[in-house]
């Protein structure tokens, strides 16, 4: 609640004497007597308030206030006296709100699909200096992108849509290349190799970055400012010498 809200509320409730007003506010995630018609605004009104001046955990919410007499009865009409990032501060607010922190929670919650890699040569062995093709694919567990996650959070329905922002190849012996969206493949047109320098065993792995959408009660799809790095599970990679002799007949 903005500094000239919270000394409002208090000339309206000395220390030590009855209240003389009371407040409340309305939310277009859907609280509040004039909220329902707003609804669609919901997802805007959550993440208003992340550039706004001075921040706040919102949702970006109209303040109200309405003259009360010594026994608490109004005594006259809400009237509209600002807007705040700061909604649970109000004294009166309904509590607590719908914020976007509790919805970058659930999308770190996310059961994700994770990234599995093949290569070729088949059989994941391949030998020194050799391009060593490599594709993803998705576990069938957990959610891939554009695999809508649906929670509830606070009696609203919270629908999280990933998207990927990026992949990075760990190839197990110090080289990594990324960010990509590359999916790589098979020989020959797969679009990620690598050579090896040397022969051993290597664990190689794609991690990936997600990105996400949501929405509030089926309203318009709002981009989640933040990513989760996902690492995929290790793969291991054996690279071999091959060697080469002429021999007389």
């Amino acid at each position: 609640m903005p500094p000239d809200l919270r000394q409002q509320a208090a000339t309206y409730r000395p220390v030590g004497r009855p209240a003389t007003a009371e407040f409340t506010t309305a939310s277009p995630c859907g609280q509040g007597p004039d909220s329902p018609s707003e609804a669609t605004n919901c997802n805007w009104a959550i993440t208003a308030c992340v550039n706004a001046r001075g921040g706040g955990p919102g949702p970006l919410s109209r303040v109200y206030r309405r003259p009360v007499d010594t026994t608490g009865a109004a005594t006259g009409p809400w009237e509209l006296i600002g807007q705040t990032c700061y909604p649970d501060a109000v004294p009166g607010a309904q509590q607590p709100q719908l914020t976007l922190a509790m919805i970058i929670n659930a999308f770190h919650l996310t059961p994700w699909a994770k990234t599995q890699i093949t290569t070729q040569p088949v059989g994941n062995k391949t030998l020194v200096g050799l391009a060593t093709y490599y594709q993803v694919n998705w576990s069938t567990a957990g959610y891939q992108p554009d695999e809508v996650n649906t929670v509830n959070l606070l009696g609203y329905q919270v629908d999280i849509r990933p998207r990927l922002d990026h992949f990075t190849y760990v190839f197990g012996d110090g080289d990594e290349f990324g960010p990509t969206k590359e999916l790589g493949g098979v020989y020959p047109s797969g679009t990620i190799t690598h050579q090896y320098l040397k022969a051993g065993t290597f664990t190689s792995r794609v991690d990936t970055t997600f990105g996400a959408d949501f929405r509030v009660n089926g309203g318009a799809w709002t981009p989640i400012p933040d990513t989760v790095t996902v690492p995929g599970p290790g793969t291991a990679i054996e690279v071999h010498t091959a060697e080469n002799r002429l021999v007389q007949n």
